[in-house]
This record gives C-alpha cells, sequence and structure tokens, in this order.
C-alpha cells in the first residue's frame, strides 16, 4: 500500500522515488496508455506527499482501466486531502458500487462519513454510518468516538452486546506518571531514552488510578478478562501477565513500524528491544513475541492476496522492495541481518493495511488464546470481541505515544 503519504523521509529515500518517477515518465512517454506505469507514478507522488501529481496519475489509471475499486479508493483518500471533499465522495461511492461485498473496503464508509459532514450534508452521513454499523460494529463504535458531537444530537456509541458493556474502550487507563512526566511535550528524544522509558513505565510498571491508591494495571485487566470468560481462571495468573506484556510489546513495534515504514529508526527499535529484555532477564518474553510476528506476516499476505492479480502483483513487489530495504539499512548499521531482531522488522512490514481493515486482530486473538493453551472453540461468544478491543487499545495508545515526541536516532 502507499505508505509513506508526505512524512519525512531520507535523501536516499528521495532520491529513489524521484528517480521512480522519471522511469515512470520515460514508460509513459514510450506507451500513454500503459496504466500500470500510471499507477506506479501515482504511488511514487504520493509517498513523496505530491497528492495533486498523484490525482493525476490515477485518474489516467482509470482513464485507461476504469473500474478499479483501489484506484478510486487511493482517488477518494488523495481528494480528501486535498480538500476536494465532493470529489471524494464521488471516488469513494465508486468503490462501494464495484465491490460492495468486499470487507477490504468496508472502512469506505468510514471515509464517506467524514467527508459528507465536511460538505454539511449529515443526513447522507448518518447514513453512511447506519450501513456501516451493519457491517462493522467495532469500526462503527470508533466513528461514533470521533465523530459523535457532530454526526449525532449527543455522542453514543452502539454495543455489540449490552451484557459486556466493558468492552467499548473501558478496560482501566494507566496512570503513566514517569513516563509521562519525562515526555510531556514534544521533544526530540533517542530511540533507546524513549523505549527504555516506555517499557518500564509503560509495559513492564504500568498503574491504575484507583481512589487514592495505585493498583497493577495487569491485576485489573486479568480481573476483567476472568468475568469474559471462566476459562481465564484456568491460566496461572503470571502466565497470563507475561502474556499481556508479550503482547503489548508486540503491538508497540507495530505501531512503531506504522509511523515510520522503513527507516534506520525501525531497526534500531527492534535490535534495542531484544537487547533490552535480554538484559533484563526476560528473554522468554522476545521469544513468546514470535508468534504474534509470524501471524501479523500471515494477514498481511492474505491482505494482498485479495486484492486481485494486479493489485497482488503490485503489493506483493512492494512489499519485497521494502523488506530489502530494511536489510540494507541493517546492513549500512552494522548488525547481522540474519538476527532475528532484523527478521521480524520484515514480518511487520506492509502491515498497516491489514490491520487497519480489522484483517489481524483475529489471528492475533487466537495466537493470544494458543499461547495460554485455550482451546478457541472453547471460548464465550464475548471474548473475541472483549481480546479485539483490549488490542486495539495497546495498539492505540502505542501510536499515542509515538505522536508524543520527535523520535532519533543516538
Amino acid at each position: 500500500m502507499l505508505l509513506y503519504r508526505g512524512e519525512k523521509m531520507d535523501e536516499l529515500e528521495k532520491r529513489d522515488l524521484e528517480k521512480k518517477i522519471a522511469d515512470c515518465k520515460n514508460k509513459i512517454r514510450k506507451d500513454r496508455n500503459c496504466s500500470s506505469s500510471y499507477y506506479d507514478l501515482g504511488s511514487a507522488y504520493w509517498e513523496l506527499g505530491l497528492h495533486r501529481e498523484a490525482i493525476d496519475a490515477f485518474k489516467q489509471v482509470e482513464r485507461i482501466n476504469p473500474g478499479i475499486d483501489i484506484v478510486n479508493d487511493f482517488l477518494g483518500r488523495l481528494y480528501t486531502l486535498v480538500g476536494n471533499h465532493k470529489e471524494a465522495i464521488i471516488a469513494f461511492n465508486k468503490v462501494l458500487s464495484i465491490s460492495p461485498h468486499n470487507e477490504y473496503f468496508v472502512s469506505v464508509h468510514c471515509n464517506l462519513i467524514e467527508s459528507y459532514l465536511a460538505i454539511g450534508d449529515k443526513k447522507s452521513a448518518l447514513n453512511e454510518y447506519n450501513i456501516l454499523k451493519s457491517k462493522d460494529i467495532d469500526l462503527a463504535n470508533e466513528v461514533a468516538d470521533k465523530l459523535g458531537d457532530r454526526l449525532f444530537e449527543k455522542n453514543f456509541r452502539e454495543q455489540p452486546d449490552d451484557k459486556i458493556d466493558f468492552i467499548k474502550d473501558d478496560f482501566p487507563k494507566i496512570n503513566h506518571r514517569g513516563f509521562m512526566s519525562i515526555f510531556n511535550k514534544k521533544v526530540t528524544v533517542p530511540v533507546e531514552v524513549f523505549c527504555s522509558a516506555l517499557y518500564e513505565d509503560y509495559i513492564f510498571k504500568p498503574v491504575h488510578k484507583v481512589s487514592y491508591y495505585d493498583v497493577e494495571i495487569y491485576e485489573v485487566y486479568v480481573d476483567e478478562l476472568k468475568k469474559v470468560d471462566p476459562l481465564f481462571s484456568l491460566v496461572d495468573k503470571q502466565m497470563l501477565i507475561d502474556e499481556l506484556i508479550t503482547i503489548r510489546l508486540e503491538l508497540f513495534a507495530l505501531a512503531w513500524v506504522h509511523k515510520f515504514v522503513s527507516d534506520k529508526i525501525i531497526i534500531v527499535q527492534s535490535v534495542f528491544t531484544k537487547q533490552y529484555l535480554e538484559n533484563k532477564g526476560r528473554k522468554d518474553i522476545w521469544i513468546k513475541m514470535q508468534p504474534y510476528s509470524n501471524m501479523i506476516y500471515s494477514a498481511t499476505l492474505n491482505w494482498i492476496t485479495s486484492l486481485g492479480k494486479v493489485k497482488m502483483a503490485f503489493n506483493h513487489s512492494l512489499l519485497k522492495g521494502l523488506e530489502s530495504k530494511n536489510i540494507k539499512i541493517a546492513k549500512e548499521l552494522g548488525f547481522d541481518v540474519e538476527d532475528d531482531s532484523i527478521l521480524r522488522v520484515n514480518l511487520r512490514t506492509l502491515s498497516e493495511e491489514a490491520w487497519r481493515k480489522r484483517l489481524t486482530l483475529s489471528g492475533i486473538a487466537g495466537t493470544f488464546c494458543k499461547q495460554l493453551k485455550i482451546d478457541r472453540n472453547d471460548v464465550t461468544k464475548y471474548t473475541g470481541p472483549c481480546l479485539a478491543s483490549l488490542f486495539t487499545i495497546f495498539y492505540n495508545e502505542g501510536k499515542k505515544f509515538l505522536d508524543m515526541v520527535r523520535i532519533i536516532r543516538s
């Protein structure tokens, strides 16, 4: 998928993209009806943050091969970025008319809701919300949280089941005293300093403020999970806590890759995490992270293969390109490219769309149960939604912390 979206990149990456643009233009001069060259051109422009140029390129793809859902999805998002919401609505609706039952495009309804609100068409926005609610209640809840004040008379959320009222986002919030005190403003901080502080105060020693005293957050999580499914009561308490720490570290690493895509900082973070856990005497947690990384990669491949022949080939090529780039960066930094800390970066590469389309959560939940020796066939109907909610919170909090600072290599 198109991942840089104008974020800051180093000069080498910029030169590579500029070369790609020049190559595409040369191919187009020879064949002005080569849709794949326009597609690659639009992708490169997008990654450089040249949104209007990307729009022109993707419009040519639509001219040559009309009716490709992913192209119109790109156009809708690009039109949104340049503030042309009416054209964005046309493009997004075209996606849904082309692929009305494709789960991959369910989030298009979210984009339509925002676009309709941007032009003041609240009625159409509400209609899209109701359609989304019938397809994906969890995603509809996220929209209600984000846009409720603009969308409804008063903010509200729909519940998958009123018997599990804590499945919303009401797992307790952490009192990040140490971590927040260090990074309470947008500061520049080295990877190692940031990760060390986050791991100590957020992942390994998180506390939850209750009245006038603090309690360990994992104690609260364990109690809540037991309420959802008695099977969690049969799991050793420390084993369950260790698994929560493991998945939290994995989801933070996933959020990290989604923010930086392919960068030296990603490699350094993975290497540091392994070293940190080994120095802490918790190499067992590093080892237990591996099945989650494998599952994330599997979800990414499933997403790619669901796109159809042309889009599958493009995204598979992009994935291999990013993997090769990560290996190249690791070599430049002097790391052993065969080390599992490097290999895991590639297992998380290009996984953002699979995560955003909610294709990863089920597999993560299944891996979580398998690690705890719980049979997925024996869990209650509430277990899946509960774990999905909890893991989404872990991921979103990791993203929030990454937005608080500017990360640099030491």
